[in-house]
């Protein structure tokens, strides 16, 4: 078994690609780890090639998460939209 995130509170939504190269969380922010070996456990205020995170630093809540065809789009409470390419990642 292997951490792949953590947050504070509780996940609001998780989707997994369809291909299943990938798992994106959110709540209070984004987390994107890939599904790839050799897993590397998950771990606050790390940078890894396993994993890359977005609006963690515990300001600003994530209200939802759409992905379609490697577009992440990421919704914050405020109502603004981030949209994000996870082919580059």
């Amino acid at each position: 078994m292997v951490c792949i995130g953590d947050f504070y509170g509780d996940v609001e939504k998780v989707i997994i690609a369809p291909m299943e190269e990938y798992c994106v969380m959110a709540g209070c922010g984004v987390i994107v780890y890939l599904l790839e070996e050799p897993f590397i456990p998950y771990e606050y205020e790390k940078s890894s090639g396993q994993w890359k995170e977005w609006h963690r630093d515990g300001n600003i809540w994530v209200d939802d998460i759409v992905l379609h065809k490697d577009i992440l789009t990421i919704r914050i409470e405020s109502g603004n939209e981030e949209r994000v390419c996870l082919k580059s990642i």
